[in-house]
């Protein structure tokens, strides 16, 4: 409809209006315009079917205008360009190296888009890597190559170009370019600490230690940033009621080096665990457990003796090996000879073997000790080396020896053995055969009594050696006779009667003496006659 023909209709309604309102009738009226009674009814048809058009005119343009509100700020919105409210640095697994960046947008971004594309760092070392992911549609996590210097507190130099990058919102409006000197850095890293070991007050240092209660042990943390001083502490603490939070605070060295001196206790602890507790520059809580170094060893034990195996004495030589077995991992030492020797045991290594110079034409008195690798030094072991020019030639003669003549006697009766020995130093007197006991008054001397407890042929042997362990024997023979049977013919007879009869008085053959009365008599005659009998 054009905007004239309704603009005449409306005056026209606006006059109709009048007219209603006015005093005249509306007869005189239609008379007045020569309209008869059947004309007014159509004119009445027609202005209703005019307001109807009116009404659905003003409904249009209300609805008109809500739709161009609605596009004006609504769309601009979404098509405006989104920005980086925060990035902020993060050490996802925290060993203390930037890993990450947490980016806070501006609005909901479209989270299909996961490339790190158009994201890069002054310190390119650092990456991005390639792809990222989102936490929420307004943060998404952009990672790091973590590098060595692993500072936490580093400020990598964050920027985005939308001209390799696809970050866009959820109304397809690309992101802004942000530069490195304009974004929103921020320090979200926890500082974790790398501890070392000094037991000489902190000229030399380790990444462990083995210590004992003779000792102040110095131990170090190194932060990858600076650390917090104002109104705040760094502590440590060792477990094991070694140390506690409250004794622990530690020492400033410079902005990121702290230092605990300990005092070690008594007892031992094979495993004393480290935490720290502090904060830095941007309030982010130290990692509790350190990098490295969380630990260290209490060991107040002392080794047991080391052990030495045979040396040779006396020698003519300028050096000798010795060895033996000391605890594992010790340090033996050997002092006593012309200089102090060392050998290391590692990887679990007991035995030794160990080349010491020996101070020439004299006794040299050795003492080997283990030494821990807390310091704890064992009682020593001692051996003794002459070192002389001249060395006895090597001694094979054995020495020279004789039992002794052959011997008899009846039962449990005892004769004295003499024998003749020469260069002998020891002597040992067995029996090699026979069928009874052999008693051997001094069975480690030359010479000897000897008793048979039956009759019988027994052989004796005698062994004598000399210093060098040369040793030579000699055999003699034990016959002990059947008492009564005067010349041993297994049987008592009238041939015993006429020898005990001839040896009466003052014998010749002491086998007839069974008295051992030193002489023949009456009382060998009533012990023949009982055998007899």
């Amino acid at each position: 409809m054009q905007r004239g023909a309704l603009g005449a209709d409306i005056d026209q309604l606006r006059e109709s209006f009048q007219v209603r309102r006015s005093h005249l009738g509306l007869e005189s009226r239609l008379r007045w315009r020569g309209m008869t009674k059947i004309d007014l009814e159509g004119f009445e048809q027609r202005l209703v079917i005019k307001r109807v058009a009116v009404f659905c005119l003003l409904f249009l343009g209300l609805i008109s205008s809500a739709k161009f509100l609605y596009n004006h700020f609504a769309v601009t919105k979404a098509e405006g360009e989104p920005t980086i409210i925060s990035a902020t640095t993060g050490d996802a697994d925290q060993d203390g190296k930037i890993d990450k960046y947490t980016i806070l947008f501006s609005e909901p971004m479209d989270t299909s888009v996961t490339s790190t594309a158009g994201f890069s760092v002054v310190l390119s070392a650092y990456g991005p890597g390639a792809v990222g992911t989102w936490a929420d549609n307004a943060t998404f996590i952009l990672p790091l190559n973590e590098q060595s210097d692993y500072d936490t507190g580093a400020d990598l130099g964050l920027s985005y170009s939308s001209s390799s990058g696809d970050m866009r919102d959820v109304g397809l409006a690309e992101m802004r370019v942000v530069t490195d000197q304009n974004m929103p850095e921020a320090d979200g890293a926890a500082p974790v600490a790398a501890l070392t070991y000094s037991t000489d007050g902190g000229t030399t240092w380790a990444s462990t230690a083995v210590v004992n209660s003779t000792n102040t042990l110095r131990i170090k943390a190194t932060f990858p940033e600076i650390m917090c001083t104002e109104a705040c502490t760094t502590s440590i603490q060792i477990d094991n009621n070694i140390l506690s939070w409250a004794a622990g605070d530690m020492t400033r060295i410079d902005d990121t080096h702290y230092y605990y001196d300990l005092d070690v206790p008594n007892g031992d602890v094979n495993v004393a665990t480290i935490s720290i507790d502090g904060n830095d520059l941007s309030s982010n809580d130290v990692v509790e457990t350190p990098i490295s170094g969380a630990t260290f060893t209490i060991d107040n034990t002392v080794p047991v003796a080391p052990t030495i195996s045979t040396v040779a004495s006396p020698v003519d030589a300028d050096s000798q090996t010795i060895t033996g077995t000391a605890e594992a991992n010790s340090l033996v030492t050997i002092t006593g000879g012309a200089a102090t020797a060392t050998q290391q045991l590692t990887g679990g290594a007991t035995a030794y073997s160990i080349v010491v110079t020996l101070t020439q034409d004299t006794t040299n008195t050795l003492s080997v000790t283990a030494t821990d690798a807390a310091g704890n030094v064992s009682s020593a072991a001692a051996a003794t080396i002459i070192e002389t020019v001249s060395v006895p030639a090597s001694d094979t003669t054995p020495p020279t020896v004789s039992a002794g003549s052959n011997m008899t006697a009846y039962p449990n009766s005892t004769i004295t053995q003499d024998a003749t020995v020469s260069d002998a130093t020891t002597y040992a007197w067995t029996k090699v055969s026979g069928s009874g006991d052999i008693t051997f008054g001094s069975a480690d001397a030359e010479d000897t009594t000897v008793k048979a407890s039956e009759a019988g042929t027994y052989v004796l042997r005698l062994t004598a050696s000399d210093a060098a362990g040369n040793a030579a024997t000699s055999d003699m023979t034990f016959t002990v006779y059947k008492a009564g049977d005067i010349n041993n013919d297994s049987k008592i007879d009238n041939d015993d009667f006429t020898l005990l009869l001839f040896n009466w008085g003052a014998p010749t053959n002491t086998m007839a003496d069974f008295g051992l009365a030193g002489k023949v008599d009456n009382d060998d005659f009533t012990i023949l006659m009982y055998w007899w009998s």
